[in-house]
């Protein structure tokens, strides 16, 4: 899981519970309708509930109840446009994932060959920021090695990013060719190229 990703399942989460209020702040309110209808040159209010309606005009209390209804309900409306834009990007993202996976499984492999116990993706908290590396892997001596790969170092967007992710993680002891991993695509061109990273990193 990326921080992006994991900020957007919290967003997710958030707009969810933020319906569920306004759904609650409805009620049975959901259905009622304001209306200003115009009859001979004149205006007037009506509320509609259950597709009948009645003349609202001199109740000011009632009017100003709908009124907030309607605002309630345009904001549910939101709401929900947002939490499905949310979701849909959130599953795009869980393709991208597993695609992103899918060029892990050699690493995978070779990681369970030689019994390395390793989580993939485990949380890292570091300096107010949320961190997801490939492989956090625990070595014999019980101390622990971070394994990222960075396989787009060609968009500039994304070598800027994984720099900075590369420095949280000297801020927080994981330095490079010590307990720190870094591989780019051709790091791991073949399998060989993968033994001999875990021989010399993980066993040495």
């Amino acid at each position: 899981m990326t921080a992006f990703e994991y900020n957007l399942k919290q967003l997710l989460e958030e707009e969810k519970l933020h319906i569920g209020d306004l759904q609650r702040s409805l009620g049975d309110n959901k259905d009622s309708k304001l209306y200003i209808r115009q009859r001979e040159g004149a205006y007037y209010f009506t509320k509609s509930t259950n597709r009948k309606e009645k003349g609202i005009t001199n109740n000011s209390e009632e009017i100003e109840q709908l009124l907030r209804i309607e605002k309630t309900s345009l904001e549910l409306k939101l709401a929900e446009n947002n939490y499905n834009r949310l979701t849909a990007c959130l599953l795009k993202m869980k393709k991208i994932n597993d695609e992103i996976i899918a060029r892990h499984e050699s690493r995978f492999k070779e990681l369970e060959v030689y019994k390395v116990p390793f989580i993939y993706e485990k949380e890292l908290y570091i300096n107010g920021r949320h961190l997801f590396p490939d492989f956090t892997i625990r070595k014999r001596d019980g101390s622990i090695v971070i394994w990222e790969h960075f396989g787009l170092m060609d968009n500039p967007e994304y070598s800027e990013r994984a720099m900075e992710k590369i420095q949280l993680y000297r801020q927080a002891g994981f330095v490079q060719c010590q307990n720190l991993i870094c591989t780019y695509e051709e790091d791991i061109a073949s399998v060989t190229a993968i033994d001999n990273i875990i021989k010399k990193f993980i066993f040495f």
